[in-house]
């Protein structure tokens, strides 16, 4: 398994992907030349002076991508949603879980936001749900006064470098390998398995996958 190997449907669809977080985004950065998103005229560059250059300054920039996410957003989540726990619904560690989905403060709901609107623009995206180990943290009285839970984090298309399914004795497809592509962490690590250091990568092993 080399490190760099990225799933050819990641090599085929990363331009469109890329195109689409552009648009989305949108601003000045949608201007650069590089980006190819004005398209040139028949013979514009043999023409005298930067002309595809000075129609791109006098392009415009409203976004309406992302008016067109926000507003399916405000229709979609105009009404809170409501979610029921059963004997859970006082749990804490369930409300703790629906207020800091990600250990970086966002709320459920939010964050269900934020995958509808990544989802909408790029058409899919990742998200895992996973949970830390402390040496230590055995029972459940612990686990709850280290804040040890399940916690979210989405993936957009543009970082999940390589993926791979197996088909079960029943015939289903299960995932068991993820490779994501992290830009503020400077560490390759497998779930379970040795870590190791790299730049920008985790590996995921899925060991099992249960549906809540």
């Amino acid at each position: 398994m080399e490190l760099d190997y990225r799933h050819p449907l990641y090599e085929a669809y990363l331009g469109r992907w890329n195109y689409y977080r552009a648009s989305y985004l949108g601003g000045f950065d949608y201007r650069h030349a590089s980006l190819g998103m004005l398209r040139k005229y028949l013979f514009e560059d043999d023409a005298p002076g930067n002309q595809y250059h000075n129609r791109l300054e006098y392009t415009a920039l409203d976004n309406l991508v992302k008016l067109t996410v926000d507003t399916y957003r405000s229709f979609l989540f105009r009404s809170t949603p409501v979610r029921t726990f059963g004997y859970l619904a006082e749990d804490i560690m369930i409300k703790r879980f629906l207020e800091d989905v990600d250990f970086n403060g966002k709320d459920f709901d939010d964050f269900m936001k934020e995958c509808n609107d990544m989802a909408t623009v790029y058409g899919n995206v990742w998200i895992l749900c996973t949970k830390g180990q402390i040496d230590g943290v055995m029972t459940r009285e612990q686990e709850i006064e280290v804040d040890l839970r399940p916690y979210l984090k989405m993936f957009t298309p543009e970082s999940v470098l390589d993926w791979e399914y197996q088909t079960k004795l029943n015939g289903a497809e299960e995932l068991v390998y993820v490779k994501t592509k992290l830009k503020k962490m400077k560490k390759y690590f497998q779930q379970k398995q040795q870590s190791i250091q790299l730049v920008l990568f985790r590996l995921l092993f899925i060991m099992q996958i249960k549906v809540i």
